[in-house]
């Protein structure tokens, strides 16, 4: 819900090579964080 907004924003006021590296990191952190959660919920 909040994504796509923040998204829109982060893209306007960013240059492009910080926007795609600041959507690096979130990724990173998504897929630490499923890591984290592990197999018990799969």
């Amino acid at each position: 819900m909040i994504g796509p907004p923040v998204t829109g924003v982060l893209l306007a006021w960013l240059p492009i090579e910080q926007f795609f590296a600041v959507d690096a990191a979130t990724f990173a952190a998504s897929a630490c964080a499923v890591a984290l959660v592990g197999r018990g919920y799969a």
